[in-house]
């Protein structure tokens, strides 16, 4: 701080004192007001913004003690460094400024640089605090500002949690061709994975994906992709026909996600399983307690303009299984930073292959996140489709 522009108060009714403390003071440049009524100690410090105060400790009507603790008692003034002056060198009198909230003293007669050198160290004192204390106010206006933001985003969430259960399948559903058991599980409120699925007549389609990345963003790409899945006609001759169109719909809209998911089309009336993959790795089919592995290939939908595809069928007799999940489950680390990867996972789901619906979803997420030591960075989602 310049000294300049700082400002001192003088509070004595010794004009000699006055005169000499103000010569001393001028001549380094700092602004010298001053008073020795005590009534108006208090408004000259608010109107001239006061810096320092040096405070005569005897006054002719009052005790310069008394107006020490008027000045400490005004929240305002408690950075303000005051120098009680006096011409006793007596250890009760400096006891009793201290205990005042007295910053220094002063004795009679006044030496100049000692007395300078003490004015400086102050004001660069209460310069420091000054920044400290503006710096708390940041903080703290900073916090309050988080907190409110943080709020709205809460309450943001929570309706898109809303919104995006709406879109989601219930848990459980039964048709005369299939039941199907699902569980999901976000990373956090809401998620990029999603699964819905659409009948007509004998015909079942069922989307499955993944959005890349996490959070709101992630899951407003989901539910667009569960509307354009749910809104489509459903009546193109091949999946691989469903997934371009869903990759020409959802690419005029969405920038900066991808999707990687399959297009599941079951036939009842032929019990024929058509799909068709968008860079999603191989669902399973568990058949007479043995897994098989669905494979096939396609890029991931809105990752490039090109999309390409191709679809599969495979037949399905009673009894099958078709169970899908998202990488959520299988693409984690445990604390000793060890993969557990789908090799290990899908040794799991043969170990709990006897399980039926829930409770075989229920004891895969189980595994998967006591792998993880309960750290889930990914949202986990299954499907389950008993035929």
């Amino acid at each position: 701080m310049n000294e300049i522009n700082q400002t001192i108060l003088l509070i004595d009714d010794d004009r000699l004192i006055i005169m000499s403390l103000e010569l001393i003071l001028k001549r380094k440049g700092y602004k010298v007001v001053q008073t020795s009524n005590a009534t108006l100690v208090l408004p000259l410090i608010e109107k001239e913004k006061v810096d320092l105060v040096i405070l005569d400790f005897y006054l002719s009507d009052t005790n310069g003690i008394d107006i020490l603790k008027s000045i400490r008692e005004k929240e305002n003034f408690s950075n303000i460094p005051v120098f009680m002056l006096t011409s006793e060198e007596s250890p009760d009198i400096i006891e009793a400024c201290l205990d005042s909230g007295a910053t220094d003293f002063i004795i009679k007669p006044i030496i100049p640089k000692v007395l300078l050198a003490r004015i400086r160290s102050a004001l660069s004192n209460r310069s420091n605090i000054l920044q400290i204390e503006m710096q708390t106010k940041e903080i703290s206006s900073s916090r309050e500002k988080l907190s409110e933001v943080l709020y709205h985003l809460e309450k943001d969430i929570k309706k898109a949690r809303v919104t995006q259960t709406t879109l989601i399948p219930a848990s459980y559903i039964e048709s005369k061709f299939y039941k199907m058991y699902s569980y999901y599980k976000p990373m956090i409120e809401v998620g990029g994975d999603f699964f819905s699925h659409f009948e007509v007549g004998d015909k079942t389609d069922i989307l499955f994906g993944d959005v890349s990345g996490h959070g709101i963003s992630s899951a407003m790409v989901s539910c667009m992709a569960v509307l354009c899945f749910q809104t489509m006609s459903h009546d193109k001759e091949s999946v691989e026909s469903e997934l371009h169109y869903l990759h020409n719909t959802l690419s005029s809209y969405v920038a900066g996600h991808y999707i990687t998911g399959v297009y599941l089309r079951f036939d009842a009336s032929k019990n024929i399983l058509h799909y068709a993959y968008a860079g999603h790795h191989s669902i399973v089919l568990i058949r007479n307690n043995e897994i098989i592995e669905l494979e096939g290939r396609g890029t991931p939908l809105l990752l490039m303009k090109d999309f390409l595809t191709k679809a599969s069928i495979f037949p399905i007799e009673r009894g099958d299984r078709l169970f899908l999940f998202s990488d959520g489950l299988f693409e984690i680390f445990n604390l000793k930073n060890e993969f557990y990867g789908s090799d290990s996972f899908l040794a799991e789901v043969k170990e709990k292959i006897y399980l039926q619906g829930s409770d075989f979803l229920k004891a895969i997420s189980d595994s998967s996140i006591h792998f993880s030591s309960n750290i889930v960075k990914d949202d986990m989602t299954m499907l389950l489709i008993d035929f």
